[in-house]
């Protein structure tokens, strides 16, 4: 991420002639990227406030099998969505060159792919009731596919602020349609409809995403009007939504195997635990990302650049998820009852093993970043087909021992998966996998030590009160982390460097 002396531009510039240009993000990107990423981890430290506050309370609201019922129907409406843009937003973002006839005509595809996935998803929701056994799953199935429209009509709006780099626009619309949708699921909740708060909260978010970034991006559109470039775009954007709906499957076909054959409750505490886990890290990976796809399409054709640029983000990613992955494994137990209550206490255990899965899966995802921004997305659909493959059979292997059986395999395929999914994604590119291990074995072992450390004090403490217990691992993690920046000169220097980088976000 290369820091320059120039002036930094706005994080959300708007060009006064040509909305659809990108020359001028291209002077000073890695500046710019970096105030871009301050607005960005800015709005989601407010999302992860606004899931942790809600989660609690609506977790004492609504039970294990309310989440297990709602997660039923999401799987498959989940699978459904992974069509809703046809991949179109990520060619919007990634081509070099965008006109107001492109995005118009990818507008009314949106539309179009949203009416047809709603209609998909009214076909199939007896059919979703019938393979779980649930009559009740055919009206949330109904209900949610309204979803699909909304995200249709949203969905070239949303990648047009991407493009341009508008984060500050891009986190009030976050931010305004998660608390919207935040709201109306504790109302509901609060006034007994049980598992219908949940998809409350998923169709009044959608509506207020499309009423926000419809006003706010400044962009209207025009006629269809099919083109060449339009058609490149479609293939794209094709390739692409076939690689996610791949993805989709591999990351989700264990709530699939789980709410089949252990039933609603324990796919229930299976899904929160995941959620809850994956919330505070993914607010790590979720503003990086978005900042850093657009940045590094832009670099394209720079290698140099965008091989510094990629590996200062992996840094980034590794020193802050890493040890926090670490921490919360060790804090399993407290994190569930403090955030999900008493009547969660068996989602620790799986929340402990997953932990493990997640210490690499923040670093090992950039590799689709990587194959995105350059134009592989056929190398991405080809590994992730592959990978699938594999996690569909360990996950019935794994089902026949529960919902900790799925845990268990479904850490052991991301950590045996992380380098070969590396060397694909690097094959050819401008980064090498050397590069990247050489990134992460420092925050590797920091994060190592960390484990260490809070693990054998934890158990120490087994027999002393919760909050004790949590006050005194988090204390002893601190002391670590000050210790190590005090003592270990390769790491200070590392971690002063990205303090610099985002001090440069603040000039």
């Amino acid at each position: 991420m290369t820091i320059r002396d120039a002036p930094a531009p706005d994080s959300d510039p708007r060009p006064p002639t040509d909305p659809f240009s990108t020359e001028h993000l291209k002077k000073d990107i890695g500046r710019r990227s970096a105030r871009a990423g301050l607005v960005t981890v800015s709005a989601q430290v407010t999302k992860l406030l606004l899931q942790v506050g809600s989660t609690a309370l609506l977790a004492r609201l609504l039970t294990p099998a309310d989440y297990g019922v709602y997660a039923m129907v999401a799987v498959f409406t989940g699978f459904i969505s992974r069509f809703r843009d046809l991949g179109l937003s990520a060619a919007t973002v990634q081509r070099a060159e965008v006109d107001h006839s492109h995005a118009s005509t990818l507008f009314w595809v949106n539309v179009a792919g949203g009416l047809l996935l709603m209609v998909i998803g009214f076909a199939i929701a007896p059919l979703i009731a019938s393979f779980y056994g649930v009559p009740a799953l055919t009206a949330i199935t109904f209900a949610l596919s309204v979803t699909f429209l909304f995200a249709g009509f949203s969905a070239q709006h949303i990648a047009l602020l991407r493009r341009q780099m508008r984060f500050s626009t891009l986190a009030c619309v976050d931010v305004g349609s998660m608390l919207c949708g935040i709201l109306a699921a504790i109302a509901m909740a609060l006034s007994g409809f049980s598992y219908w708060a949940l998809v409350g909260q998923a169709i009044v978010h959608a509506v207020a995403e499309l009423v926000l970034c419809s006003l706010l991006s400044g962009w209207r559109p025009g006629r269809w009007q099919m083109s060449r470039d339009v058609g490149e775009m479609l293939r794209f954007g094709g390739t692409l939504t076939a690689a996610s709906m791949v993805n989709y499957l591999s990351r989700n076909f264990d709530n699939l195997v789980v709410g089949r054959f252990a039933g609603a409750a324990q796919l229930g505490i299976y899904s929160k635990a995941y959620a809850l886990l994956l919330m505070p890290v993914q607010q790590i990976n979720g503003p990086i990302a978005a900042v850093a796809i657009p940045a590094l399409a832009r670099l394209q054709d720079r290698p140099a650049e965008y091989r510094r640029y990629y590996l200062k983000v992996i840094e980034i990613i590794a020193y802050i998820s890493m040890p926090l992955a670490v921490l919360l494994g060790v804090l399993a137990e407290e994190a569930v009852f403090i955030l999900l209550g008493p009547q969660w206490h068996e989602a620790a255990a799986i929340f402990q093993i997953l932990a493990l899965f997640v210490v690499v899966q923040n670093v090992s995802v950039t590799t689709g970043w990587v194959m995105q921004s350059l134009g592989n997305v056929r190398r991405l659909l080809k590994w992730q087909a592959a990978h699938a493959a594999i996690y569909v059979v360990a996950c019935l292997v794994g089902v026949q021992w529960g919902a900790v059986g799925v845990a268990v395999v479904t850490t052991a395929q991301g950590l045996l998966a992380m380098v070969p999914g590396m060397w694909v994604a690097y094959r050819g590119s401008p980064v090498a996998l050397g590069d990247v291990m050489r990134a992460i074995v420092k925050p590797s072992l920091v994060a190592a030590a960390m484990f260490v450390v809070t693990w054998s004090l934890h158990g120490y403490l087994q027999s002393q009160p919760l909050l004790l217990r949590l006050a005194a691992v988090l204390g002893a993690a601190a002391l670590l982390a000050g210790l190590v920046l005090l003592v270990v000169a390769p790491v200070r220097r590392d971690v002063m460097s990205l303090l610099t980088v985002f001090r440069s976000a603040k000039t």
